[in-house]
């Protein structure tokens, strides 16, 4: 048998063990009436195990994709099979029952498997929006060039690291088919392990079922064992930037002048902007890592004037938070000194006095903030 061949079969069985479908087909067949077909089967599992059922619809479109891009690349192919298809070949929904309850009996474990079912599907749901706060759903125009500027970096300069990390930072950013076929590629083909593990972790954050590669045996080249070096604060991110300008094409719509106490307000300002296909700035969402507070240092103010420089417009989110933040005046007069755009937003009332620095600056209401992109951007 071919690696691909055993490759496949040892996803499969993976994929299987995490199912539990051993243990739930018996469930299931517990609450199942005495006369029952695997149409009765599958609508039970559907309404018992919902947060499954999901994974197994996943998997069987992923494999459906794989086959035809295989198929169309000329390259061997492993059959695929629709989710109820599947799941009738892997259950053993026929086996014979071993107790037979009554019709009350019966129905009350039904209830309860529904129930369970239900709750940690949406446990799952409530974990993956969460997730996706600090995710941006839009794909920017330099999403590619970040995609090939990855594998140009690992062709040419395989040893550089800390230019394809930064490449994996910015590219986890953005919630979409591009960034996600992307970061599946890497966990499972790139050979050094802490940069297959990153992109891995990012796409379970998104709530994406990667498959858990495991370590490469035998003698490994540098480039598999070389580790990811980088200081992990504002001095160390400007270096890097300017080291690797040929590999990192961030620009951004809107930079969010605010205060990081209005976490609810600035989520929310986010999600409306990313609806209009606008890219967003907010340093502790883009640059977490890299401008986390407790590393923050004299270049702080420096990284920030360069995410400026690559925004078209200035958004100041006017609270009371914002108004007593010693950055955001600071950030407003220096946009101001690049002549660029600022526009002002108040998401509810305040009780301080409107700063000098923003009475000259355009004011949004909630209807002119949602149609942003057509008014200024």
């Amino acid at each position: 048998m071919s690696i691909f061949y055993r490759k496949q079969n040892h996803r499969d069985l993976l994929f299987k063990k995490d199912l539990h479908l051993k243990r739930r087909t018996k469930e299931i067949l517990e609450v199942l009436p005495a006369e029952y077909g695997f149409d009765d089967f599958l609508q039970a599992f559907i309404d018992c195990y919902p947060a499954a059922w999901e994974d197994i619809i996943n998997y069987c479109t992923e494999r459906r994709s794989d086959f035809y891009r295989r198929r169309n690349k000329g390259l061997r192919t492993v059959p695929f099979y629709s989710p109820p298809l599947y799941l009738k070949r892997n259950c053993g929904w026929n086996r014979r029952r071993i107790e037979v309850l009554s019709d009350g009996e019966r129905q009350n474990r039904y209830n309860k498997l529904v129930e369970k079912g239900q709750k940690k599907k949406s446990q799952r749901d409530t974990r993956i929006m969460k997730n996706l706060e600090r995710v941006q759903e839009v794909t920017p125009s330099y999403v590619r060039d970040l995609i090939t500027a990855y594998f140009q970096t690992r062709e040419k300069d395989t040893l550089n690291i800390n230019a394809r990390y930064l490449i994996l930072l910015e590219a986890s950013q953005f919630h979409s088919k591009e960034t996600i076929e992307f970061l599946h590629c890497v966990a499972t083909c790139d050979k050094n392990d802490e940069l297959r593990d990153i992109a891995y972790q990012s796409l379970v954050r998104m709530g994406e079922h990667p498959w858990k590669v495991r370590k490469r045996k035998g003698r490994q080249k540098a480039s598999q064992l070389k580790r990811i070096d980088l200081q992990k604060n504002p001095t160390e991110l400007l270096q890097l930037i300017y080291i690797n300008q040929q590999v990192l094409y961030q620009s951004y719509d809107v930079f969010l002048s605010h205060s990081s106490l209005d976490v609810k307000e600035l989520l929310e300002l986010k999600q409306t902007l990313n609806k209009q296909n606008l890219v967003v700035y907010i340093d502790w969402i883009n640059d977490e890592v890299m401008l986390n507070r407790p590393n923050q240092n004299e270049d702080t103010w420096n990284a920030l004037e360069l995410r400026m420089r690559q925004s078209k417009m200035l958004l100041y989110v006017m609270t009371d938070n914002s108004i007593c933040s010693p950055y955001t005046e600071r950030e407003v007069n220096y946009f101001k000194s690049l002549s660029k755009r600022v526009v002002v937003y108040q998401p509810h009332g305040t009780t301080l006095t409107k700063p000098e620095y923003i009475k000259n600056c355009e004011s949004l209401n909630l209807e002119q903030l949602r149609n942003i992109s057509n008014i200024y951007v």
